[in-house]
């Protein structure tokens, strides 16, 4: 009898086991601080480097006012959460934050500084998408003259609209708000697929630039247009991608009291919330500078002046050299001829 019983514990335990269940090696930990630590240096030094292209190497335009929005919030997404997984990245030898009450004010502000500046971007890009919706709405007029002052205007409200929410999930999460969000997350980037594609259609049209304008010209203003509105589109593709998986998780996790997802079943859990809440954010910030200067032809050409500045600087002074020679030359060859010239008319 007892032999039997001991046989139904292990069958059912045999059963239940899961080798996820099992804590990552060592190997493992290091694969998975690597890449986190190398994407954060790349995403730090990629956002500094575009607002470094937009403040100095290239026209002030007011779509730069909006990449420079974009490229600070990530770069504040990255250095918060650089500074929140301290204690992971060094297997728990240092801390994140100060103990005491200083330590769990400095934690939630970090935590709130995460969670405003990663959704900053997404509401940036639709105040982007809507903007050149409206400028192609009938013909693409020349832009008035924009004043610092209420750019930066636009630019508070991008920052005040994600604080309410992030306020709630910041101190108590309300299942609520959770799917509200997710909800809302897709609903927005829906909206900003759905103006872009219209956008991108309106200007291959041949009336959507001015008439007075001759073709060289249209054809600039044109592909301008055409690849802001491409930058808008990849990097909202890329945000959602990165995004949503984990929007949609929580979301479903948080509805009480039905448990939806079933955690007890044999899936590698612990390895999708790592893609999902670490390494696919990590992702949009790094990658999205990459797309600034892919698909917008200032920054291209202010990044390929800026990294092939000494090339073009080691040039500069055998072409000056070659001229001086071939000046050198001609000199002689003009002294003669003025010479001879003299001595004809006396």
């Amino acid at each position: 009898m007892e032999d039997n019983i001991t046989l139904a514990n292990y069958s059912t335990t045999s059963s239940r086991f899961c080798k996820y269940d099992q804590p990552d090696t060592d190997i493992e930990k290091f694969a998975k601080r690597t890449v986190i630590v190398l994407l954060l240096v790349l995403g730090v030094l990629g956002n500094i480097f575009v607002i470094i292209l937009a403040t100095k190497y290239t026209v002030r335009k007011n779509l730069h006012h909006w990449i420079i929005n974009m490229a600070v919030s990530d770069l504040i997404f990255l250095l918060s959460f650089l500074i929140l997984e301290i204690p992971w990245l060094s297997d728990n030898k240092w801390s994140d934050c100060p103990n005491g009450m200083l330590g769990i004010v400095l934690c939630d502000i970090l935590q709130f500084l995460i969670r405003v500046s990663f959704r900053v971007s997404l509401i940036t890009l639709l105040v982007v998408s809507i903007r050149r919706f409206r400028a192609t709405r009938h013909t693409i007029q020349i832009s008035l003259p924009y004043t610092l002052r209420n750019t930066m205007k636009e630019v508070a409200i991008c920052w005040l609209i994600p604080i309410p929410v992030t306020a709630y999930r910041t101190y108590g999460s309300i299942w609520f708000v959770t799917v509200a969000e997710a909800i809302l997350l897709v609903i927005l980037c829906c909206i900003i697929f759905d103006l872009s594609i219209i956008t991108i259609r309106r200007l291959s049209q041949p009336h959507a630039i001015q008439s007075h304008l001759n073709e060289q010209q249209r054809k600039m203003r044109r592909r301008r247009a055409q690849a802001a509105v491409r930058m808008v589109l990849v990097s909202t593709l890329l945000y959602t991608c990165c995004s949503l998986p984990s929007y949609v998780v929580h979301a479903l996790d948080s509805v009480e009291p039905i448990e939806i997802i079933d955690y007890s079943a044999c899936i590698d859990w612990e390895s999708f919330e790592f893609i999902s809440d670490y390494f696919f954010p990590v992702v949009n910030s790094c990658f999205s500078p990459l797309i600034y200067i892919i698909y917008l032809p200032d920054f291209r050409q202010a990044a390929k002046h800026v990294l092939c500045g000494r090339a073009i600087q080691s040039r500069e002074p055998n072409s000056q050299n070659s001229t001086e020679q071939q000046s050198h030359r001609v000199e002689p060859f003009i002294l003669r001829s003025n010479r001879v010239r003299n001595f004809e008319t006396n």
